[in-house]
């Protein structure tokens, strides 16, 4: 617990939260220089939401997206080994740029159906 508790300190501290009264405004398109990169070698948990949106957007069946589209984690908690969560991770390019398979020339190809924490960011970093 102590090991969280001081990864917690550490992204509050790297990534300090917004108060009430702070102001953000944030603009990301294809004349930044930037543009793209968050979208690489970077995990991407998905819901059954983000999965059902993306799977739509693409016209083709859940299980074809899960195979082609997602790789499965199971987090199994240390200290009782009979519970586990499966968690469906968006499965990212090869290497060296292990970009998300939605990005192209002009962005996110799914935009509109991005997960959420595509929708989040950069709100979500931390």
């Amino acid at each position: 617990m102590e090991e969280f508790e001081a990864l917690k300190r550490n992204i509050l501290q790297d990534y300090p939260r917004l108060g009430p009264d702070d102001r953000f405004k944030f603009l990301c398109g294809p004349d930044n220089e930037c543009f793209t990169n968050c979208c690489a070698d970077v995990n991407i948990f998905l819901t059954p939401y983000d999965i059902l949106r993306m799977k739509n957007a693409l016209h083709i069946k859940s299980n074809r997206f899960l195979e082609e589209y997602t790789s499965l984690n199971i987090n199994q908690k240390e200290r009782d080994k009979t519970i586990s969560t499966p968690l469906v991770v968006l499965k990212m390019g090869s290497p060296p740029e292990k970009k998300c398979p939605f990005i192209g020339k002009g962005g996110c190809t799914i935009y509109e159906n991005r997960p959420l924490s595509c929708r989040m960011y950069p709100l979500g970093i931390a």
